[in-house]
């Protein structure tokens, strides 16, 4: 087991990263989670989206209050990827 004392930054090297060309899967999950940040950062300059999302992410909090470990209910700890990863669902539902 290895221990980090707090407060210290590490870096780590990756070993023999992939370099090759990524599939077309990867590239239209790349694509559609960038799409999601782009729709994300143009919602949250809106101040009466912003208030939606922050009472869709309070909602959020409080259903994910008390989740057992085997729940299918993701915590987000941040509202930015709570908005985020909100998109990126509808934006998979409507392909």
């Amino acid at each position: 087991m290895f221990t980090v004392p707090v407060g210290r930054t590490h870096v780590y090297a990756i070993l023999n990263p992939y370099k090759g060309e990524l599939a077309d899967s990867r590239k239209a999950a790349i694509g559609l989670f960038a799409e999601a940040v782009r729709q994300c950062k143009s919602e949250m300059q809106n101040p009466d989206r912003l208030a939606y999302w922050q009472a869709e992410y309070k909602k959020h909090l409080k259903r994910s209050k008390n989740l057992s470990p085997d729940s299918r209910i993701k915590r987000y700890s941040t509202l930015r990827g709570f908005i985020i990863a909100s998109i990126s669902a509808s934006l998979k539902a409507n392909q």
